[in-house]
């Protein structure tokens, strides 16, 4: 197990630097029922039930202000921001949130602690980083269904959509070709949700074309190759 990380320069502070991490994909819960069924020999709908009927408890708990603390994973709390409080005889204003917060048990962290290792990213010039595509309606990681919607996550991916150079791009292996996805439903710099292109078949490489700031066109290509969905 390896976290990767990127060094860059602190805004808040000249002339000093910090690691950030290179979020890797999002886990969805449908593997970690599936995982944590296999470790036990249990079936995956027992795990599932559990864990929301944990969830549910968790929400009652909190109700009241308690804390209560999952075991080897985090205490749970709720706090209150309100910036319409004016002095402290004021109540509670309609702006006022309720937010859920979530604090790691030390077993938690020393378990991560204990064996991890850490990879450094080299970065010559910025340029996207592609970690995966994940087929939303086949819920399967690092293939495609063609007109279908997908999520590709990585690193520094933002583009514009209106320039026809930009985007998101289906390089076939066998030859070469690239075939430009046209529909974005979200472009975030971390996580993209699109169509693939239709007619798209075979082999992919995924590339994500980008200027940033400047004039330079950028491109960044996925490491492993997609496949349409069996």
């Amino acid at each position: 197990m390896t976290i990767k990380y990127v060094v860059q320069s602190n805004p808040l502070k000249p002339g000093t630097f910090y690691p950030r991490v290179i979020r890797g994909e999002r886990i969805p819960a449908q593997r970690i029922n599936k995982d944590v069924a296999d470790d036990m020999a249990i079936s995956e709908s027992t795990v599932e039930g559990v864990l929301k009927h944990v969830a549910r408890r968790a929400a009652y708990y909190l109700l009241d202000g308690d804390l209560p603390a999952i075991e080897g994973l985090a205490t749970l709390s709720v706090s209150l921001s309100d910036e319409e409080m004016p002095n402290v005889e004021a109540t509670l204003s309609d702006q006022a949130e309720l937010n859920v917060n979530i604090n790691p048990i030390s077993g938690l962290l020393n378990a991560v602690r204990k064996d991890v290792s850490f990879a450094k990213v080299y970065v010559q010039e910025r340029k996207p980083t592609l970690l995966s595509l994940h087929d939303v309606r086949a819920d399967v990681r690092n293939a495609y269904t063609a007109d279908r919607s997908a999520r590709l996550r990585g690193d520094s991916m933002r583009f514009d959509p209106a320039a026809e150079d930009e985007g998101i791009f289906f390089v076939a292996v066998s030859d070469g070709t690239a075939v430009r996805a046209e529909h974005y439903a979200r472009i975030g710099g971390r996580e993209i949700i699109f169509d693939a292109p239709p007619g798209l078949t075979g082999e992919q490489y995924v590339e994500v074309h980008t200027r940033y700031t400047g004039k330079t066109l950028r491109a960044g290509r996925m490491k492993e190759t997609v496949n349409p969905v069996v």
